[in-house]
This record gives structure tokens, sequence and C-alpha cells, in this order.
């Protein structure tokens, strides 16, 4: 993992701060160091499968690329997915994920 994107935590007066990069990441003091470590090995958790992520959606817009699709429709179709992602619950994901409902089937 890249080690810029690696969170730590930091005794601050009053508490601890979860740092990335050398910089909080956000206002929020924690009392209790294990709960800050928790949350922090959680972020890393969650960091770590940034190249996956990174990975496939760089093979869906390079489909669409070699399916004719210009870059900025392409940037467009994928932020648009994102957004209904974002309104879907589990339900509608799995549906989103089956092959039928991208008309594949």
């Amino acid at each position: 993992m890249n080690p810029d994107v690696v969170h730590t935590v930091r005794p601050i007066e009053d508490g601890f701060h979860i740092v990335q990069a050398g910089h909080p990441l956000d206002d929020i003091v924690y009392t209790d160091a294990a709960e800050a470590g928790r949350r922090c090995a959680y972020l890393n958790h969650v960091e770590a499968h940034y190249y996956t992520v990174l990975t496939g959606v760089s093979s869906l817009v390079l489909a669409l690329l070699a399916a004719g699709v210009h870059r900025l429709d392409a940037e467009a179709l994928l932020a648009r997915a994102l957004e209904n992602i974002g309104a879907a619950d589990e339900r509608d994901l799995r549906a989103f994920a089956a092959p039928e409902a991208a008309g594949v089937a």
C-alpha cells in the first residue's frame, strides 16, 4: 500500500487523531486509543482495496473506449452508475450485478 495513504494514530493534547500522510483525517478526537486504533485499522483495510477498484474502473473505461465511446462520455456513464449505486440498497445492488440487468443474458 502506498505509504502516503496509510492511516496512523497520533496522540494529541486531549486524545488521539487519526492522521493520513501526516495530516489529521478529520476533526474527530478519540479519547480511547484502542477505539482510534480500531478505526485506523478499518480505514487501512478499506484503503487496501483502492488499487483493485482502480483497476476495475480503468478496465471499464478502456472497454468503453474500445467500443467507440468517447472518453468524457465514458466518464459520465461511470459517474451516473456511481450515483445509482449510491442511491441503491443491497437488493438493488444485487439486481444491478445480475447479467440480465445489463442486457447480457
